[in-house]
């Protein structure tokens, strides 16, 4: 598994992270035994991956989505929910889990009408360790090594968290007797999950957990299309003269305008990375040719693509706190219109624009600085991965996967309803447009966040109703699909990697202070051999084994 956390896979996993409300890989044998005592990480065996079955009996969508990615849209929610779960899901047993959260703590059971709803309806007793984001990488070793594991374990991939080799042999259930190939299909709702999602699962060629599967696009610039329009100009350049002329032709700092916006991120700035290094082809992380790898700073394009960055620092088209800034800053600013472009994960979106229907917003599509083909870095394609702990017997093995199951009910399910609306006239009310939407109470209730422990494939779909948003998104997975570059690391393992998260930071560093003109091209150069000796060229030597190996 890759565990190389890059600012790319940051920002990329991040965006994904909060996905609209919804929500062809190989192997060379199948796997084995998957319940407490199973062979692990490491056996020598690489497990098939889950057996792609599409539920068909989820409702028909304003507009369809794609099994290469595009999600399904629709416009209201279906008047009439199907059970997606057959049989009983629990044993009336305690159920404990470990799931972190971007927002408050829940609300204690015995006052949460919500969470005692869930545990009435899957016969358990649901008991979450909440941890905040923030705080999670530094816990999770902690609780890992305290020796009293939660049944259920989130393990978010784009962490770095240390050690998931040995955890997947020593901690955490070998899945893949459950999960492999056709046996997915006991759990249906796992099964309709995509194959590109289980990437992340699978460590030493076995199956440890289950995906929070998200789409596999990379971040979009969101534009203000009608302060664009509004100036009569065209907000969608097909080169890169175009683009630099758009850019000065919106910024005005005497007006407090500017095009675009960089934000202070954990490892430095990011400069519309996602956006402007694709133009010029810089590779995805990684590039792979005849089973050697290339780092996307060894190439002439990552050099193409700092230069631009320069450029357009220079031009004044950047907002010039952009190196301080916080993402929910450029945000705001974007909404005032104090930046008219910036950087952000499709779920973006719908919410925002929900909540600003006065105002046109739009995402730019990527197009070629060289004209070559236009590229979006594929991300992950999960959030996250549920771990099993390891020793239980294979019953409650098999109702641990039950309830991820249940977790994983499509959009326009029972389940579904349920888990993200809750009781109604409690945790949500219908509004004016007949949609079911959440409360205050419903907001603090539903906490308890079974959204990481399973999740459906995402939809598009906000109650607010913004068709229009829905469309143009829709329209623009359809573009960003035939564009998709991956990681040719992802999924695989660096040791290396793992123990080395920060020999990248003096590249990055160099790489803003030749932007704002305190170093030079030496600088950077310099800083990239720095990295190679530091680890970069045993990262390299580690990915290439495992994907020689491929597992």
């Amino acid at each position: 598994m890759s565990i190389s956390p890059t600012r790319r896979h940051l920002l990329v996993s991040a965006a994904l992270g909060g996905i609209t409300l919804g929500g062809g890989l190989t192997a060379c044998s199948s796997g084995g035994s998957a319940s407490g005592g199973g062979s692990g990480a490491g056996s020598g065996e690489v497990a098939d991956w889950p057996t792609y079955t599409e539920r068909t009996d989820v409702p028909e969508p304003d507009i369809p989505g794609t099994a290469d990615g595009v999600a399904p849209a629709y416009f209201s929610y279906p008047e009439d929910t199907f059970q997606s779960v057959e049989g009983e899901i629990g044993d009336g047993s305690e159920v404990k889990a470990l799931a972190l959260t971007y927002g408050q703590p829940p609300v204690a059971m015995e006052s949460n009408a919500y969470w005692q709803m869930i545990n009435e309806k899957t016969n358990l007793t649901y008991t979450p360790q909440i941890v905040p984001a923030n705080d999670f990488s530094t816990k999770f070793p902690t609780i890992m090594a305290g020796g009293d594991l939660p049944d259920l374990m989130q393990v978010p991939v784009f962490m770095g968290l240390p050690k998931l080799p040995q955890l997947s042999q020593s901690q955490w259930t070998d899945l893949s007797g459950h999960l492999s190939g056709d046996a997915i299909n006991d759990y249906p709702n796992l099964a309709n999950l995509p194959t590109y999602a289980w990437r992340t699962c699978r460590i030493g060629g076995r199956l440890i957990g289950t995906p929070l599967p998200r789409p596999p696009f990379g971040n979009v610039l969101f534009q203000r299309l009608d302060l664009i329009e509004e100036m009569g100009l065209d907000p969608a350049p097909t080169s890169k003269e175009d683009f630099v002329a758009l850019c000065q032709d919106l910024t005005d700092p005497q007006a407090g305008r500017y095009a675009l916006t960089g934000y202070s991120v954990a490892t430095g700035v990011d400069w519309l990375d996602n956006i402007i290094d694709p133009m010029f082809g810089v590779p995805n992380d990684w590039e792979l040719d005849g089973g050697a790898l290339t780092a996307s700073y060894e190439t002439d394009q990552f050099f193409e693509a700092l230069e631009f960055k320069k450029q357009l620092w220079d031009a004044g088209v950047f907002h010039p706190d952009s190196p301080s800034m916080q993402s929910a800053e450029t945000a705001a600013k974007f909404i005032s219109g104090d930046v008219v472009m910036r950087t952000d994960g499709l779920s973006w979106w719908a919410a925002n624009q929900a909540d600003h229907q006065d105002l046109s917003f739009g995402a730019m599509t990527p197009f070629s600085a060289n004209g070559g083909e236009p590229i979006n870095y594929q991300g992950a394609g999960a959030f996250s991965f549920t771990a099993i702990k390891k020793g239980l017997d294979e019953e409650r093995v098999k109702m641990l996967l039950r309830f991820i199951d249940y977790c994983a009910a499509p959009f326009g399910s029972t389940e579904y309803f349920d888990q993200n609306f809750g009781v109604k006239g409690k945790d949500y009310t219908v509004n004016d447009k007949g949609q079911p939407e959440l409360t205050s109470q419903g907001t603090n209730e539903l906490g308890i966040n079974l959204k990481y422990i399973g999740a459906p494939p995402a939809v598009l779909f906000w109650p607010k109703r913004v068709d229009d948003a829905l469309k143009a998104q829709s329209e623009l997975q359809k573009k960003l699909v035939p564009m998709l570059m991956e990681d040719p690391t992802l999924g695989y393992y660096s040791e290396t990697a793992e123990r080395s998260t920060t020999i990248a930071q003096p590249i990055t560093d160099a790489s803003t202070g030749y932007i704002l003109g305190r170093n030079s091209l030496d600088d950077v150069t310099s800083a990239i051999s720095r990295w190679k000796s530091a680890g970069g060229d045993k990262i390299r030597e580690e990915f290439e084994q495992a994907i020689a190996e491929g597992s």
